[in-house]
């Protein structure tokens, strides 16, 4: 029997420790989950986490800890080829799981673990976490109201300055271990985003191009290991003849250290949403016409209730009973995507969907 069955609290484990503190700390916001254990091949960095939140059960092995622990849900925090293994696992275990973005390297991965999820009814939710931002919600909220109208039109860009690279660090810029560069890294939160905004309609047909203009001479003259794009462009028509275009960069020549913004177009109103001083923070505004006047509203005063996180988001979907937001059944979508993206980028081709 489940601690859940017990008392209602979930009993939570997470893997990995550099994206997975922000788990445990979206985690603690819920008063019905509990952070029992945590993983992470780090002795260090187990010891120094689990003496910040007070968890002693730490684990090197994400295996021993899963069979040792009664455990409801799995977050898996770690680099990305680690993602289907750790998570099947779990799931073949019988917990629910969390999993951070990218759900896998390739959509082949996304599908055999969205298929394991459905094989043994459990949850997969992914770490989208740009959805659950005050002005996401209250975009999605107008949107689905009908106040936008029919988004026609999307496009985003997610640009870093060259001086703040750091991609050369750790496991980022190995193709082996993360599939792929900027676009799997930061771009794929915005592509989820906008799809996600747009209502994940039909794909007709991808195009792009990739870089690595500036870090190839970065990694030349560092002697670093760098296999990846810096930079992605892309052209996205779905079938209802809307389109989404999409440029992210990790080291761009740019004025802005972090420049995020998005634009929707729809029929009845359009939106723009910008990061705030460069940073991790937003602004929204909404613009639209009546009787030859021309409006613009400001997006905000979002209750905190309403925008709560990914982890306290799941707590509550599996507590209640009620489908939890970035399943796997979207992100094999986004995942499909990003495959196209990079087909079309090797190849020089346009790839129409469904894919070869």
């Amino acid at each position: 029997m489940s601690n859940q069955e017990k008392n209602g609290t979930l009993n939570i484990g997470i893997i990995g420790l550099r994206a997975g503190l922000g788990h445990i700390d979206g985690y603690l916001t819920h008063p019905n989950a509990k952070v029992k254990a945590i993983c992470d091949v780090n002795t260090e960095v187990l010891n120094r986490t689990g003496k910040k939140y007070g968890v002693e059960r730490q684990y090197k092995s994400y295996q021993e800890m899963i069979e040792k622990e009664n455990l409801d849900i799995v977050s898996v925090a770690t680099p990305n080829s680690f993602h289907k293994e750790m998570t099947i696992f779990a799931l073949e275990q019988g917990l629910h799981v969390l999993c951070e973005k990218p759900i896998g390297l390739n959509a082949k991965e996304a599908i055999a673990m969205h298929h394991k999820s459905q094989e043994m009814s459990k949850r997969l939710m992914l770490n989208y976490s740009y959805r659950f931002t005050p002005q996401a919600v209250a975009m999605k909220q107008r949107i689905d109201e009908g106040l936008v109208g029919e988004i026609y039109s999307a496009s985003f860009h997610w640009l870093r300055n060259i001086s703040g690279f750091s991609q050369f660090s750790g496991w980022f810029g190995k193709k082996e271990m993360s599939g792929g560069g900027v676009l799997i890294d930061i771009g794929i939160h915005y592509l989820d985003k906008a799809l996600w905004l747009m209502g994940f309609p039909e794909v007709e047909m991808v195009v792009a191009s990739t870089h690595d203009r500036i870090c190839r001479q970065l990694g030349k003259n560092l002697n670093a290991g760098f296999d990846v794009e810096d930079t992605v462009e892309s052209f996205i028509k779905f079938k209802n003849n809307a389109c989404l275009m999409l440029q992210a960069s990790w080291a761009a020549n740019i004025l802005e250290s972090n420049l995020i913004e998005l634009r929707l177009l729809g029929e009845k109103e359009g939106i723009l949403e910008q990061n705030i001083n460069q940073g991790y923070t937003f602004q929204a505004q909404t613009f639209y016409e009546s009787n030859g006047v021309s409006y613009t509203l400001k997006i905000e005063d979002v209750r905190p209730e309403l925008c709560p996180s990914a982890m306290h988001s799941f707590v509550d979907a599996i507590i209640q009973d009620k489908p939890h937001k970035a399943s796997s059944s979207e992100a094999v979508k986004v995942m499909e995507i990003v495959d196209a993206i990079y087909q079309s980028a090797q190849t020089g081709q346009p790839i129409f969907f469904p894919p070869s």
